[in-house]
């Protein structure tokens, strides 16, 4: 199964951690960013952490209502701390 179309299945009411490592390159990181901004079991308190590359660009987290709150950056990959604003 798609693994953005998978998010609907979750039944949770609440996560405390979403921890995302998809293939580096490709839209499937920014894909299941955007659609955690309509899952009800994401609020301000759910922690979003997203291994990515270097290079991948995640401008578009305001305009879906995250706030990066930390980035962590290695030689080749880096982890974004996402919540909700």
């Amino acid at each position: 199964m798609d693994a953005a179309a998978a998010l609907s299945r979750i039944h949770e009411k609440h996560l405390d951690i979403i921890y995302i490592d998809p293939p580096y390159e490709g839209p499937l990181s920014a894909q299941i960013v955007k659609a955690l901004a309509n899952m009800p079991y994401v609020d301000e308190e759910t922690l979003i952490i997203v291994e990515t590359s270097l290079s991948s660009d995640f401008s578009f987290l305001e305009g879906e209502g995250f706030v990066l709150e930390r980035e962590k950056c290695y030689k080749s990959q880096r982890h974004l701390f996402i919540r909700k604003a």
